[in-house]
């Protein structure tokens, strides 16, 4: 009985050492137990969301190689160069030419001037409207003489073609000029040569027409010239000779122009038949080609 009562007063003496919390201090532990709960179901929340989202979208895809705009123009394609020379078989070719002919005389040059036609050129400079031929970046020329049926000996010019590259701004307004030329110069006489005192001086009459266009490529005109026989300047006694009259066809593919006369028969639809074999040859040489 003495042990219990003594267990009793020890329990008495360690219960009253015991400091116990005052209110307050309860309270606060009570919150911030709540706090921690409320943060640690947070947590659970956004790791459950997560691990859904990686199940629907899938494990996350390697990164990819990053291409610098240098390496990616690197690996670009590269557009063609344009085209600069003339290449010879763009020119018209015997098999293209329904007379017997010798084998045509080429060559080619570099900065060459488009002439279509000395007295033509003489008829702007007279009447101030003359800046000069266009000049060429590149050309090719051929002359084609008729060959004799018998022995194949050269008998009289018949076929010139004159192929020029130009810069593509002066390409496309080449036929524009030509159009202001033959308006400019439509008819023009010139004196055949000094007249001696208190004679009168003979003239020649030139014209320039265009007889047909836009027949083949990217432009086209038929360009006709008839020269007049001489006549006394003032006279209108018409001469007896017949007029000459000579046609060029000028034909433009893309940057290329062409320029073809024939010179025996003048046979203008021979002439439009050959403009449009030759602005088919050109479209494999000009920029842009056909």
């Amino acid at each position: 009985m003495s042990e219990d009562l003594d267990l009793v007063e020890r329990m008495r003496r360690e219960l009253a050492a015991v400091q116990w919390a005052e209110p307050a201090q309860l309270r606060a532990r009570a919150r911030r137990r709540s706090r921690r709960a409320v943060l640690m179901s947070a947590t659970a929340v956004l790791v459950v969301a997560s691990a859904a989202g990686l199940a629907v979208s899938g494990p996350p895809s390697p990164r990819q190689p990053t291409v610098t705009p240098a390496v990616a123009a690197s690996l670009a394609v590269s557009p063609a160069p344009p085209r600069a020379e003339i290449p010879l078989d763009v020119l018209l070719r015997p098999g293209d030419l329904r007379r017997r002919t010798a084998p045509p005389l080429t060559e080619s040059g570099l900065a060459e001037p488009v002439v279509l036609d000395g007295a033509l050129g003489r008829c702007l400079r007279e009447r101030d409207n003359w800046t000069g031929w266009t000049v060429s970046r590149y050309s090719r020329s051929q002359s084609v003489q008729l060959a004799s049926s018998r022995t194949g000996a050269r008998n009289g010019l018949y076929l010139t073609q004159n192929l020029y590259r130009l810069r593509p701004e002066t390409a496309s307004r080449f036929l524009v000029d030509v159009d202001r030329w033959v308006r400019v110069c439509a008819q023009w006489t010139t004196p055949v040569e000094p007249a001696p005192t208190g004679w009168t001086a003979a003239v020649v009459r030139h014209r320039w027409e265009v007889t047909a266009r836009a027949f083949t490529g990217d432009e086209a005109v038929l360009l006709r010239q008839t020269v007049y026989p001489p006549v006394e300047d003032g006279s209108a006694t018409a001469s007896r000779s017949a007029p000459v009259r000579s046609t060029q066809a000028i034909v433009r593919v893309g940057d290329l122009v062409t320029v073809v006369s024939l010179w025996t028969d003048g046979d203008e639809q021979e002439l439009r038949r050959l403009a449009g074999v030759a602005a088919a040859r050109m479209c494999d040489a000009a920029n842009p080609g056909c």
